[in-house]
């Protein structure tokens, strides 16, 4: 399974409008969302996705809730996802608590935690867990998003730039 993976997109339409093409194109149907959509003006350009969305510190819960409902997009939106993908154990989570960001890392609990909120990507192992932040779509100066494939374990980061 390809998963693509996006994070912070802060209501930048262009931006989210070629990261999304970029991942479709790369063969995504599964996205996981670390959060910062900012509003539910966005949720429509999801269409076409299975999206797993965090929240994030800024999302405008309401407005995103609402948009989900009145689009009929297939969107999971909550502050924690814990999902069994492809046989793995995957952790969806914006990562502005940071104390609960590394109590889900140190618990060995999943196999990959996908987080955002830094606006800076990340790749790391911590024990038996691989820890993804794929950058941000908005407000950074490498702007990104990745493709994770659950068979082989390759993470690729796209940059959209």
């Amino acid at each position: 399974m390809l998963l693509g993976l996006i994070s912070d997109t802060h209501d930048n339409a262009p931006r989210t409008r070629k990261a999304l093409a970029l991942l479709q194109d790369a063969g995504a149907g599964h996205l996981l969302h670390a959060g910062d959509l900012q509003s539910g003006a966005l949720v429509p350009y999801f269409e076409g996705f299975q999206v797993h969305l965090a929240r994030g510190n800024v999302d405008a819960s309401g407005s995103i809730r609402e948009a989900i409902q009145e689009t009929g997009a297939p969107i999971q939106y909550a502050t924690l996802h814990e999902l069994d993908l492809a046989g793995m154990r995957v952790g969806v989570i914006h990562g502005d608590d940071g104390a609960r960001l590394e109590g889900m890392i140190n618990s060995g609990a999943f196999d990959v935690i996908v987080h955002g909120h830094t606006h800076t990507f990340r790749d790391i192992r911590v024990g038996e867990t691989r820890v993804i932040n794929p950058g941000a779509v908005h407000r950074s100066s490498e702007p990104s998003v990745a493709t994770y494939d659950t068979e082989t374990g390759t993470l690729d980061r796209i940059f959209l730039t």
